[in-house]
Parts: C-alpha cells; structure tokens; sequence
C-alpha cells in the first residue's frame, strides 16, 4: 500500500467527499484508491500501484476549487499532522527586460529573489511580440507574492522588471498571500497588486546561448561545448547499442542464411520454369491466330484476283466477238482482213481464190477460224 499525504490551501469550508469524489475523477480512479481525512484540510490518500502515487506526485500542486491541494509522500516514520505544506514549485514570468539582458545567468539572479531557482529559459509570447524569460522556482508560499524588482547597472538605466506567475490559485491582491481572497483579508496595502500579476500565455521556448562575461578570459563558446556534448553522446548512444556474438552463433546463423537463399532461388528457379511453359503456350497461340488470319488474307487475296481475272476476261470475251463480227461482214463483202498478232500477217481464205464462184462458195460455207 502507498500513500501520499495532502493539504488544501484555503481558507474555505471544504466537505472531504467532495475533494475524495474530484480527485479520483481526475487522477482517473486510480486502482485501490481510498482517502482519510486526519484533520480538517489534511488528507491521507492511499494506492495499490507505485505508478499512481509517482503520477499524482509529478503533478504537484494541483488545483481543486480554485485552490491548492499540495501532496507529499508520507513516510513511515512520519506522522502526517507534522508535515509541512509551505513550498511550491512556481512558474515565474520575468518581463519588460532590456533585450540584451534577457540571459540565463542574469535571470536565475532576478529569480532567486523569489525563491530557489531550478531552471531558467527564454521564451517568445508569439511572431513579432515581446520575449521574456521564465523560471521555475521552489517559493514559500506563506511570503507575499512579489510585484516586480528593480535592476539596472552603471551604463544602463534602471529598470523595472515585472513578475508574472503561471496558474495561480486563489490570493490575496491586497496582501499577496496565496489562500484568501481581499474580502477575507485584515491587512491594507497602499501599493495593491493588479491582475497583471496572473498570466495565461505560456509562450513558446527558444534556444539562447550564455554569453561570454568581462574577466572570463578564454573561455569555450557554449554553443561549441553545446554541440560537442550533443556529439559526444551521439556517439556514446552508438556505442551502447553495439553488442557482442558467439562465433557459433555466427556460423548458425550463417548456414542457416545460406540455407533459405538455396531454398529461395529454388522455388524462383521452379517459378521460371513453370512462367517459361505458360509463356510458351501463349506464344502457340498467339502463332496459331496469326497463321489464320495469314490463311483469311490469303483467300481475300485470291477472290480478289479471281474476280478481276474474270472481268478482264469477259471484257476480252466481248471485244473477240465484235472483232469477229466484223471480220465476217467484210467477208462477205470480198475484203481482205488483216488481224493484229504477234505473229506474220495471216491471210484469209478469200485471198486463194481468183474467181467469183469460187469466192460465192466460199462465203455460203460457215467460217471456221484458224
């Protein structure tokens, strides 16, 4: 069992089932999850997993009501009535400094004023907007907030620097104290603090390099050490993932290897072999349909011819029977015909006989030609 101790900063009457119902909504009903309250605004949480009391610590202090629920681990020999619940970590907005002062060092000095300082970056409020920087300070909560600090040095004026905290619970404008509000505060401060002491703009980090001081001497550029440690443990990363091999393993492994590339190139070479068949028999095919087609072409190809043979034919047929016409009425009529050949010039029967009986013979005969 592990069990974390809290308190709730406020000044409120606050029913213990409330804070017992709303935390364990938002620590999303953690397993085994019980509270006790042991006086009032002192409460003992308990928990069946580690886990869940490390991610319930991590997120201190939470806010519940608009107040502080701060939580600490209670140890055995402790008793929970005597812890103490006095600091936080708190989020510090430094603001309105002169642009070539916006440096690590000097804000960790600023910070400190506030508290112990643990880290210290700068931040941009949005494209073309002011910068600042932000620090996480471990404060004591029962001191007044501060307002702002006033810094400066022999060549530069002074200047006002304001503070601006992240994620304020309830406090007092006109005290500064975190817990109650001015309606429950006895005190009266002249210079009462404005809402501009809240803020909700987290800004978004940018890289800033620490500049070289008077007096340093030689001292290293930060943004070389910074990429020569980056490097360093680039290459320590490396390092660390190299690991060692039994040389039987090697040679295992090896065989093993060389036994499915064998058994790969087999089945790729089986894989040919039945791809070649397939292929062939698609080329038998494709053979098979080009050769009918050739056969289709070739029969077009001779009708074609048939039919224009034919034609030329009966043409010719036509001209042979007027030609003969013609011969056989200029027979008739005694005249010699000539008839255009390759051949000599063939005469007639008409032209071997020298009488008109028997050229009146020759013309009651059929003719017969040649």
């Amino acid at each position: 069992m592990h069990s974390v101790v809290g308190k709730l900063i406020t000044d409120m009457i606050i029913n213990p089932i409330w804070i017992q119902t709303a935390m364990s909504n938002i620590w999303r009903k953690p397993e085994g999850f019980r509270m006790v309250e042991i006086q009032p605004k002192v409460y003992q949480f308990f928990f069946h997993k580690e886990a869940d009391m490390k991610k319930m610590l991590k997120g201190n202090p939470w806010i519940f009501r608009n107040s502080w629920l701060m939580v600490k681990k209670w140890e055995r020999d402790t008793t929970p009535t005597n812890m103490k619940f006095t600091r936080a970590e708190v989020k510090l907005q430094l603001w309105n400094m002169p642009e070539h002062c916006k440096t690590i060092v000097l804000g960790k000095k600023i910070a400190a004023k506030d508290g112990k300082v643990k880290e210290c970056s700068l931040f941009s409020a949005g494209s073309g907007k002011e910068s600042f920087l932000k620090a996480t300070v471990d404060m004591e909560i029962t001191e007044p907030l501060r307002r702002g600090i006033t810094m400066g040095s022999k060549r530069d004026e002074s200047t006002w620097v304001r503070f601006r905290y992240e994620k304020l619970p309830t406090f007092c404008y006109a005290c500064g104290v975190i817990g109650h509000d001015e309606t429950n505060c006895g005190k009266w401060n002249r210079k009462r603090m404005t809402e501009w002491v809240t803020v909700d703009t987290m800004g978004a980090k940018m890289d800033l390099a620490e500049p070289k001081h008077s007096g340093e001497g030689n001292m290293p550029n930060n943004n070389y050490t910074k990429v020569n440690k980056e490097a360093k443990t680039s290459v320590m990363a490396k390092l660390a993932s190299l690991t060692m091999k039994d040389t039987n393993l090697q040679t295992n492994e090896k065989e093993t290897a060389e036994a499915s590339h064998r058994k790969s190139t087999e089945e790729v070479k089986e894989g040919k072999k039945t791809g070649n068949e397939d292929e062939n028999q698609i080329r038998t095919e494709i053979g098979e349909q080009k050769k009918c087609q050739q056969e289709e072409t070739k029969h077009e190809t001779q009708n074609k011819k048939w039919k224009r043979t034919a034609r030329e034919a009966l043409v010719k047929t036509t001209d042979e029977r007027k030609k003969e016409e013609m011969e056989l009425g200029k027979r008739k009529n005694g005249e010699t015909i000539k008839i255009e050949t390759d051949q000599e010039e063939i005469p007639t029967k008409s032209q071997h006989y020298e009488t008109e009986e028997h050229l009146a013979e020759v013309a009651k005969q059929p003719y017969q030609e040649t």
